[in-house]
């Protein structure tokens, strides 16, 4: 019998990459301008107090923001009147994504999916870390067919600071991480595939 598990595997591997990995001790400085209380208060102004803005338990940052159709969060400035969705996200992103706990949202998010219907837009974003996508990082943006923000809803791991170069032979990683799956699913080990993502 042969078995893909291409959804197993990833998280298995990144946990074995990451076995051993201290955390850094002091978190790198926030950029400037990333207030979060005036950016709030940019929202508030943008949408004529119409913005809703909900945190997430744990972590405190922001998770969620959304604007009425009648008063949406108005495009970034020096935006061409032709940018496509994916310019107009990442300007978002760059003016509000410290909300979120981004950083350099250029570095830490890749386009993973752009949705267009009915005159809107939606630009969904994997957070990546030095290259590697983090599971359960994701920001989806909603946009108008003006390209005015309508909702950003999501979550990233902020604050990482985590060395991710392996430290398992890379052949030592695959035959533990089809063991693990092998175990966890009552499967034989030699059944399974592995395959690239």
């Amino acid at each position: 019998m042969r078995f893909t598990f291409a959804r197993t595997l990833l998280p298995t591997l990144l946990i074995l990459i990451m076995i051993g990995t201290p955390l850094a001790t002091q978190a790198a400085p926030s950029p400037q301008g990333s207030d979060p209380a005036g950016l709030e208060n940019q929202l508030l102004q943008a949408t004529g107090g119409k913005v809703r803005i909900t945190r997430h338990p744990t972590t405190g940052k922001v998770n969620y923001i959304g604007a009425d159709t009648d008063a949406p969060v108005g495009r970034p400035a020096l935006l061409p009147a032709q940018a496509n969705p994916e310019q107009l996200a990442r300007a978002y992103m760059d003016q509000y994504g410290a909300l979120f706990g981004l950083k350099q949202q250029a570095q830490e998010l890749r386009v993973q999916r752009i949705n267009a219907a009915n005159g809107r837009s939606t630009v969904r974003f994997q957070q990546v870390y030095q290259n590697i996508p983090v599971l359960g990082g994701e920001i989806n943006l909603n946009l108008d067919a003006q390209g005015n923000l309508l909702a950003a809803i999501g979550e990233v791991a902020p604050d990482l600071a985590l060395n991710v170069k392996p430290t398992a032979d890379p052949k030592v990683a695959q035959q533990r991480a089809r063991e693990t799956v092998a175990k966890n699913h009552e499967l034989k080990a030699e059944d399974l595939s592995l395959i690239h993502i």
